[in-house]
């Protein structure tokens, strides 16, 4: 396990996004997961232990959706699934906590407060592969069974081909996973070996990934609208060559978790670009992340800590999709740091670009500073000007 993919997987993690590793077999994989969980607190203060799922390879339902009992319904006998033993665990666990970042900007965010890890994927039974994209579904369910939503489901893998009774993944199964190659750190190991395997340090994604989370939607937003080929597979799917089958690919949802994990590789701050290559190719498949890099690449954005600290060095971008993406992290920077002094450059800016006829672009991006104006009137107040000229607005376009 390299020091990337730890921190990748941490980013899935702390992100709720669900992930599978693919790797070889004898490497690690299932220890390691095991290990990962319990060092991110999955362990019998929060649950009774991490879910551990049946062997996939069992082709029988009642694995996972509980086998069928009859049971009383407002004095009725109805024929219903008894709910599994480690999903019950998981529906009494304690919530994962709300992120307040998350809070802040009108977002319901959690904390992870538990795990499902389900080892060998690719031994999946054809039949099951259809009820298992509830479970990896932003509503997750097994069977007609709820999971909570602070529940992060992973897995791990074997390459199809070398797996025991291997099955190549369903592709509208791929498309809500994060995939990520095994990697093995042979020093690691032998130093393991001699000296034994400590339980892993897993680098913590802070609670301020959520207040980037609003620029990262923009910035793939622009993206999309310059490049919509990128947004989705389309007819290549229905094209797919056989070794390709099992490959990640660009979906409106994969570029959804994808503003999720860009949003936590800014907030870790010292995130190798690697990192971030390996989680988006993961997610929307290596051509379209590689075209995001190369359009962020050939646009310029200025810095938000610039011109908070010194207004009169905005500059207006030419284009409306980068004029949003800068408003949009502007304002994310300025809810972060809860600064009066950048709190008044934020609403200077937006002022003047309103007067200059960019009333649209700052009705969008003025709503997420809402909650520090309600909160404290004094230390973030609003001129008369401002809330005659924007709230109006902002009301009647449901945006508070």
């Amino acid at each position: 396990m390299t020091p990337n993919m730890m921190r990748a997987l941490s980013i899935c993690a702390h992100t709720n996004t669900p992930t599978m590793i693919s790797g070889d077999p004898g490497e690690g994989k299932t220890n390691f997961m095991r290990a990962l969980m319990e060092a991110l607190g999955f362990t019998e203060k929060t649950l009774p232990h991490p879910y551990l799922m049946p062997n996939p390879a069992s082709g029988d339902p009642a694995d996972w959706s509980g086998c069928q009992a009859v049971t009383m319904d407002e004095g009725e006998k109805v024929s219903d699934f008894t709910i599994p033993g480690g999903v019950r665990r998981l529906q009494k666990s304690k919530p994962g906590a709300l992120n307040p970042y998350g809070e802040a900007l009108g977002l319901t965010v959690y904390h992870p407060g538990g795990g499902i890890f389900i080892s060998e994927l690719t031994t999946l039974h054809p039949r099951l592969q259809a009820p298992f994209l509830a479970l990896f579904d932003d509503r997750k369910q097994i069977g007609t069974h709820s999971v909570p939503l602070w529940v992060w489901p992973c897995a791990d893998a074997n390459p199809p081909d070398i797996a025991a009774n291997g099955q190549e993944l369903a592709i509208p199964l791929i498309s809500r996973l994060t995939i990520l190659g095994w990697e093995f750190d042979h020093r690691a190991w032998t130093r393991g070996l001699t000296m034994g395997f400590p339980t892993p340090k897993i680098p913590l994604v802070p609670d301020e990934w959520v207040a980037a989370l609003p620029t990262s939607r923009a910035k793939i937003a622009a993206f999309g609208n310059a490049a919509p080929e990128f947004l989705r597979a389309g007819q290549h799917l229905r094209n797919l060559k056989d070794h390709q089958r099992g490959q990640p690919y660009p979906t409106p949802r994969g570029w959804t978790a994808v503003s999720k994990l860009d949003a936590a590789c800014d907030a870790m701050g010292d995130t190798d670009d690697e990192v971030r290559t390996m989680l988006f190719n993961g997610t929307v498949g290596t051509a379209a992340a590689t075209a995001y890099f190369e359009y962020l690449d050939k646009v310029e954005l200025q810095d938000p800590k610039e011109f908070l600290d010194d207004p009169t060095k905005f500059v207006t971008p030419k284009r409306g999709d980068m004029l949003t993406v800068v408003l949009t992290a502007m304002v994310s920077t300025t809810v972060l740091a809860k600064d009066p002094k950048w709190w008044k450059s934020c609403w200077t800016i937006l002022t003047k670009l309103a007067s200059d006829g960019k009333l649209a672009e700052t009705i969008m991006a003025a709503p997420p500073l809402m909650p520090l104006y309600l909160g404290d009137r004094e230390k973030f107040p609003l001129s008369k000007k401002d809330l005659e000229q924007f709230i109006p607005l902002m009301k009647r376009s449901g945006m508070m």
